[in-house]
């Protein structure tokens, strides 16, 4: 007998899995790639020309920005991935999720700590992980996701005991 329940997916759930997996993922990817296999020296130097108002004691180059791109691709692969697993309801992907949003807090708050002028940014860069945390610790959410692990659990030992008893 067939005891899992199957739990509805929480629109939060869907909504925020679906935001890591297309914008923050797969459209963030596809956009850095783009500057990154860009040869428009025109768009290169207009970028590095706003950078350089962010960081005046040292301006960024063409390297460096090129090295920045292909870190915001590996988060942006990050992203995706855990995208992918929160709405395919992977307990893992809710784990990874968590420490990464608290690992970005961290950041935003040691960045705006070393440059004042990154305070009024560091408010609205907060904004989304702090959203991840305060959603994927909720109780009833966190009970989402381990439900489908003691569902597969029980699966298992159930598949395993049907392989027993047959003759």
């Amino acid at each position: 007998m067939d005891k899992q329940v199957e739990t509805k997916q929480p629109l939060g759930v869907t909504v925020l899995g679906r935001i890591n997996l297309f914008v923050f993922g797969a459209g963030s990817f596809l956009l850095s790639l783009l500057f990154y296999v860009s040869n428009n020296s025109a768009s290169t130097e207009s970028l590095l020309e706003e950078l350089s108002k962010y960081f005046p004691e040292g301006s960024v180059n063409a390297a460096q920005l090129k090295s920045i791109f292909v870190i915001h691709m590996v988060i942006a692969a990050f992203f995706a991935v855990t995208g992918f697993g929160l709405i395919r309801k992977k307990g893992w992907a809710r784990k990874a999720t968590l420490y990464f949003s608290f690992f970005a807090v961290v950041m935003i708050f040691m960045a705006a700590a070393m440059n004042t002028a990154f305070i009024s940014q560091a408010m609205v860069q907060i904004i989304y992980p702090a959203i991840l945390i305060i959603y994927f610790t909720n109780k009833n959410v966190e009970h989402y996701f381990v439900s489908s692990k003691i569902n597969k659990t029980d699966n298992d030992a159930e598949a395993a005991n049907s392989e027993v008893e047959k003759p």
